[in-house]
């Protein structure tokens, strides 16, 4: 599957309404057996000009959230994915790059993993085992100042 980036201008939302939004955009992802791997926030911005969406009689926006979702998706979807985020009402624009790399073949989703709760997750797991070596004991010498400090 081509990897993309889909740079997303939504409207100036409360958070409840900005994350309901964002959870759209992500189900429009998976809908189309997409696998969405990062989302990046970069802010609530100022606009440069002002932009209108791409609603007939539109308000004209002069700030915009600005996301990006890093995504892998089959390349007849993308365009599917591409309208529907087009004719959401609270994102204002949609852009997609093609990036170079590629998901490897042999990619094994790990979703069940880090849907478990974190003491039993191999990721965490691991981290635990690691916090749990015995710590290396440092000789100080056999010095005089060393003994009357021990």
């Amino acid at each position: 599957m081509p990897a993309y980036e889909l740079i997303l201008l939504m409207k100036k939302l409360q958070k409840p309404e900005l994350s309901s939004c964002m959870k759209r955009a992500a189900n429009f992802i998976f809908d189309n057996n997409g696998i969405l791997r990062k989302m990046e926030y970069l802010g609530l911005q100022p606009l440069h000009f002002r932009l209108s969406s791409s609603i007939p009689n539109a308000k004209r926006f002069n700030h915009a959230n600005f996301f990006i979702y890093h995504l892998d998706l089959p390349k007849e979807s993308m365009r599917k994915v591409f309208e529907d985020c087009r004719y959401d009402t609270d994102i204002i624009r949609v852009y997609y790059v093609k990036k170079e790399s590629n998901l490897d073949d042999d990619y094994q989703c790990t979703l069940n993993d880090e849907l478990k709760p974190p003491a039993i997750r191999p990721s965490v797991m691991s981290l635990i085992e690691e916090g749990r070596k015995k710590k290396t004991d440092y000789d100080m010498g056999d010095s005089k100042n060393v003994r009357q400090i021990l």
